[in-house]
């Protein structure tokens, strides 16, 4: 059986890594944004009842915005995966858009600071 990979990659080998990485780096923030909804969903909903606190307002308001946070970076997703598409097709890397990873890390940031004050003054 004749390994494929043999020698230098040509110009197509590269291609379809690219092309390849692009794609695990969709997912990625596919999982991410999954991963944060559960995170809203655990703050929003479980954590009151298992506390059984009286009031709940401030961990669903927290939960809605991990889920704000989640539907933002799964609205991001696309996004970045049609620019890395369009620079690989164009031999070239298409940078972040430094705003969106702003406001997306500082919404997280934000929201893990809310997350632990909840957890300091819960009963």
């Amino acid at each position: 059986m004749a390994d494929t990979d043999q020698g230098v990659p040509g110009i197509g080998e590269g291609l379809r890594r690219a092309q390849l990485a692009a794609e695990r780096t969709y997912l990625a923030w596919w999982r991410t944004a999954l991963a944060t909804v559960a995170v809203a969903i655990a703050i929003g909903r479980v954590l009151p009842d298992v506390l059984n606190t009286g009031t709940t307002w401030p961990y669903v308001v927290v939960g809605a915005g991990w889920g704000v946070l989640a539907i933002a970076i799964a609205a991001y997703a696309p996004f970045r995966q049609r620019r890395l598409r369009e620079a690989i097709d164009e031999g070239a890397y298409a940078h972040p858009h430094q705003l969106a990873l702003s406001v997306l890390s500082a919404g997280g940031i934000i929201l893990m600071i809310a997350s632990v004050a909840l957890i300091i003054v819960s009963p």
